[in-house]
């Protein structure tokens, strides 16, 4: 059931929808009142719901990236010394957190921290790409550069951003900036300017609270599915769960308390959404049909994501602004040797490299749990299986020259099938978090089936020759085609 804890930051984050409306009238037109309003907001909120004290760290943090980007922000390396600093600060919280209750996933600061480890670092990035020449640097970085110090009311402000404080999403300062001065986004299709008009404040409106009616819903039917019908993954530890399913049911069985843990994170994302769009902050230009698009601060796309035929597509709609801090402030910056040389064409580190690192500060991000560990490591490996397929395999059925083209669908619906069982396996040990509950129902309960039954794909198509088999037969299929 739902605890104390979670009750009060569901109710904050329902809050922030009537808190996020003043944000687009004429109360606070100017924007130091929009500053001032988040500041005041978010902290009177926190106070009274959870103390002070974790929210005295959130603010020294604040105040402390503030001050080094101003001193170091331009330097080459001053960036990476404020993420160090920055990140430091959030593993040491972590750290503690796991050493005085192992067991404890109640929720404090160190949620809403999460979030400002992504805007302290990603602004400490900005600031340092906005001072040089943009042919140095990418367009994405080039959208999100910093070339105006903020005074420190606005950057307070945009570090307390109610709608998007409690548990995202994320944004860079540049975005923050233009909604405070209502400004058209550059790199909107269409170069399209919100404001505060009728009709634009009724379309948010409703698709504001289209996404609150999203939110129930999930969690509706996490609590429905997960405590009143209890399929959750801590049914698989009892010695039930093995006297009633075979060893296929078994890891068949993952993907109802799976899909009903998504359904948990996709209730808090579309709530959080839903206030930055009543806000006016998720607005996103115009599309080529001249609609207004409200999609900017989008943190999952559900129908992709269920519907994913290949792990790569559950990574690209899960998370996304979370994945895009990951990409620009860690994978980019290292595989283009961002520390010494931000031109793009510059020299590269590998690309391997940069994966490493971007899966390490990804996984220290989340905490130090071995089940995240777990998770993660077996998600790259299933990754990398699942690229093999696409390279050898796939082409048998995508390929209109094939004679197995007349199967594709087919073919979608198992590897749709699959990614399922797979994902909803493996995110088994991010929600026990131990170690040995873990491999008690990886191995003991499922004989790591599917990790065995992958790396027998994964050897077979790299290693054994079936791959290459494979692709001389597809080319001879061609050939055929070509002369016909």
């Amino acid at each position: 059931m739902v605890s104390s804890d979670q009750a009060r930051v569901l109710f904050a984050m329902a809050l922030s929808y009537p808190l996020a409306y003043p944000y687009r009238t004429s109360f606070l037109r100017s924007p130091s009142a929009k500053h001032a309003y988040s500041i005041v907001t978010t902290t009177s909120l926190w106070v009274a719901l959870f103390g002070a004290e974790g929210y005295i760290q959130l603010i020294i943090s604040i105040l402390i990236t503030y001050f080094l980007v101003a001193k170091w922000g331009r330097n080459r390396c001053g960036a990476a010394i404020v993420f160090a600093v920055v990140f430091g600060h959030l593993c040491i919280n972590r750290i503690m957190k796991q050493w005085r209750n192992y067991t404890d996933m109640q929720y404090d600061f160190t949620a809403p921290q999460l979030i400002l480890v992504i805007k302290l670092t990603s602004f400490a990035w900005s600031y340092h790409d906005g001072g040089l020449p943009s042919e140095r640097i990418h367009e994405e970085q080039r959208n999100s550069a910093v070339h105006t110090y903020p005074n420190l009311l606005e950057f307070i402000g945009f570090a307390l951003f109610v709608p998007g404080f409690f548990s995202g999403p994320a944004f860079n300062l540049s975005e923050y900036v233009r909604f405070s001065k209502n400004e058209a986004y550059p790199e909107s299709p269409s170069q399209g300017e919100w404001s505060s008009s009728a009709a634009n404040m009724g379309e948010a409106n409703i698709l504001a609270i289209k996404k609150l009616a999203v939110s129930v819903c999930c969690f509706f039917g996490f609590v429905t599915i997960n405590d009143y019908l209890g399929l959750n993954y801590h049914y698989a530890l009892t010695d039930n769960f093995v006297r009633r399913f075979s060893i296929i049911a078994r890891i068949l069985y993952f993907v109802i308390p799976g899909f009903a843990q998504r359904l948990k994170f996709y209730g808090i994302w579309e709530l959080a959404e839903g206030a930055c769009i009543m806000s006016g902050i998720g607005y996103n230009g115009t599309g080529s049909d001249g609609k207004a698009r409200w999609d900017r601060l989008s943190n999952v796309n559900i129908v992709k994501l269920e519907l994913a035929s290949n792990l790569k597509e559950v990574f690209d709609n899960w998370n996304i602004m979370t994945a895009k801090w990951l990409r620009q402030t860690v994978y980019v910056r290292i595989k283009n040797d961002a520390l010494r040389d931000t031109t793009p064409g510059g020299t590269s580190r590998s690309g391997g490299l940069a994966s490493l690192a971007t899966f390490l500060v990804s996984a220290a991000w989340h905490g130090f749990y071995p089940g995240y560990y777990l998770t993660f490591t077996s998600g790259a490996f299933f990754l990398q299986v699942a690229r093999v397929v696409r390279k050898y395999v796939r082409p048998f059925f995508a390929n209109p020259q094939s004679q197995f083209h007349r199967y594709h669908s087919i073919y979608d619906a198992v590897t749709t099938a699959a990614t399922s069982v797979v994902l909803n396996f493996l995110v088994g040990a991010f929600i026990y978090l131990r170690w040995d509950y873990s491999i008690e129902v990886w191995w003991s309960r499922c004989f790591l089936l599917c990790h065995f039954a992958a790396l027998i794909v994964f050897l077979s198509l790299e290693y054994f020759g079936l791959g290459k088999y494979f692709s001389n037969l597809q080319r001879r299929w061609e050939a055929k085609a070509s002369k016909e």
